[in-house]
């Protein structure tokens, strides 16, 4: 019962006052009267009252966060981690801090509740959990623009094979498709390469710009 009394309660006043917390609740016991009585009251209501408000509101959103990077699928959603870098970024800077108490006492109360709460535990372990889900997908996506990589470096080395110039006579103007059919393996490789080349180009160009609007129009959001 002492080890419980001494871990839950403030005793910075002791014998005369104690502010005791638990995870159900958050109360000062005393045996002042008068204008000491008073003041006790009003910071109860006061400066007190809103540390334990931002302690409630800090546990909510670390909540929020572990439950949203519990659903993430490594692979397929990368923008949802860095959303949710970006709200663990905003919400540290933002309002995880401890200048809301500007005396001693009001910030000893504030780390005592954040104790109490698990607060501090919950914010390194959401954090930490998210800094090692964007190294992973960060090393997900190096890999990924190695294999375009290659395939961009396969087609630098067939186009200098041809010597950088894969253009067919018969693809100006009107086309002659059934020409064609009687082109040597040399020709198809260029016609197959500068195609290809042509869509890969597109679609990469047209990728790029599409998640540079949605990443644009997220930021925007938030």
């Amino acid at each position: 019962m002492k080890g419980y009394i001494k871990e839950q309660t403030y005793c910075r006043w002791e014998p005369d006052t104690y502010y005791v917390t638990d995870r159900n609740s958050f109360c000062c016991l005393t045996n002042q009267q008068g204008e000491v009585l008073d003041s006790l009251i009003s910071q109860m209501y006061g400066e007190y009252y809103y540390s334990l408000l931002l302690n409630l509101f800090q546990k909510i959103v670390l909540l929020k966060l572990a439950n949203e990077y519990s659903q993430v699928k490594l692979e397929s959603d990368r923008e949802k981690v860095e959303d949710l870098i970006r709200s663990i970024t905003r919400f540290s800077s933002e309002y995880f801090f401890l200048e809301l108490a500007s005396q001693t006492q009001g910030r000893e109360i504030f780390v005592q509740l954040r104790k109490v709460f698990g607060t501090q535990e919950l914010y390194d372990d959401v954090r930490n959990t998210l800094s090692s889900l964007f190294k992973y997908q960060s090393n997900f996506s190096s890999e990924r623009n190695g294999y375009l990589l290659l395939i961009l470096t396969l087609y630098t080395v067939v186009s200098g094979i041809y010597g950088m110039n894969l253009t067919i006579e018969d693809l100006k103007g009107d086309i002659n498709w059934d020409k064609m059919a009687g082109y040597s393996l040399f020709e198809y490789i260029a016609l197959i390469t500068a195609m290809s080349g042509l869509i890969i180009g597109i679609l990469l160009g047209a990728t790029s710009i599409y998640n540079w609007v949605r990443k644009k129009r997220r930021v925007k959001q938030d």
